[in-house]
């Protein structure tokens, strides 16, 4: 019994080490057009939309609005 719930542990480990996050291209804006990009890896765009325009800040460029892919 203690075998199976072992083993029924791992699965669940390994099944949520499985969802990983995705890879994302994110372009900055500037002035309507696109002015370069980063990846950032992230659960959902709207996350890495956020990252992303985080990390430019960080970067200190110039950026009105990110889209990512």
């Amino acid at each position: 019994m203690k075998k199976f719930i072992s083993v029924i542990l791992g699965l669940l480990v390994f099944t949520s080490i499985a969802y990983a996050a995705m890879s994302y291209e994110c372009w900055r804006y500037v002035n309507g057009k696109p002015e370069g990009y980063i990846s950032v890896t992230a659960d959902s765009r709207e996350e890495a939309e956020t990252k992303a325009y985080a990390r430019f800040k960080e970067l200190g460029s110039q950026i009105d609005y990110c889209k990512c892919k």
